[in-house]
This record gives C-alpha cells, structure tokens and sequence, in this order.
C-alpha cells in the first residue's frame, strides 16, 4: 500500500481507518471544511461506518451523488492538540463525489464549509495528504 508522510521512529502511533470524500460541485468547486485553529481539511469520517455518507451529507448541507472509490492509501502524519502531539497511522479511503447544485460557503453545526477551486485551497490544507491528494486529483484533471 502506498504510504504518504514519514513515519517518525520511536512516536507513538494511533492506527486509524478514515474515509475522505472529494466532494465537488457543478463549478468543479470541492468542498473543505475550516477549522479555525487547525485549518482546512476534506470532508472524512471513521471506517467502518454505514452511514458514513449520510454523516458527510449532514456535515456539508448537500445530498452526495455518484460516489465512486478514488483510491486506497495510507498516511502518517502528527497534529498538536491541546498542546500534546498526536501521531496518526491511517488507512484512507478516498471517495469521489458530486452534487447537483452550487455549494455555498456557510456554517453548519459550527463547522465553516466553503467550496473553491483546488487551486486555491492547495496551500490552505492542514495535513501534508490532503495537499498530496489535492495535487493529484488537479495533475489527473478530475476537477
């Protein structure tokens, strides 16, 4: 399995599965999700889970249509959190998904979403992956 990120020896690592979802619009606008003191992140939820579609159309306002598996990787990368480093070992699921109708930015539940061009959400991803999986879908001409 193709791994993204550096695995630093002697971390604590917590494996995890995740399924992210590249949701784009009819403006070929994806949307991301921007925790303020964090940054931007895709749109994911926790492996194994039947609703997890369900839960990621709640989270962005907008019903998901034509979902279809992307790719399967894995990644190490670490946060700071409460002021403790967390290290993460996941294994992703990466989805592809439409909606009929124009995103708008707005908040939901607390959560700001917003909708651009990978273009310009490139440099605004929180984790080295997410930019790894926006440099690929953009090199790919998915969106």
């Amino acid at each position: 399995m193709k791994y993204i990120g550096i695995k630093e020896k002697s971390k604590p690592y917590e494996k995890k599965n995740a399924v992210y979802v590249l949701i784009v619009n009819p403006s070929n606008e994806i949307a991301a999700i921007n925790i303020k003191e964090f940054g931007f992140l895709l749109p994911c939820g926790q492996k194994p889970n039947d609703n997890v579609f369900n839960e990621i159309s709640l989270e962005i306002g907008h019903e998901l249509h034509e979902i279809k598996l992307h790719e399967k990787f894995g990644a190490y990368y670490s946060i700071k959190l409460n002021n403790e480093m967390i290290y993460s070992d996941v294994k992703i699921d990466l989805y592809i998904a439409r909606i009929y109708e124009e995103g708008n930015d707005e908040t939901i539940d607390g959560h700001e979403i917003v909708w651009k061009k990978p273009e310009v959400l490139y440099e605004k991803m929180a984790l080295d992956f997410q930019r790894h999986i926006l440099e690929d879908i953009i090199k790919q001409g998915i969106v």
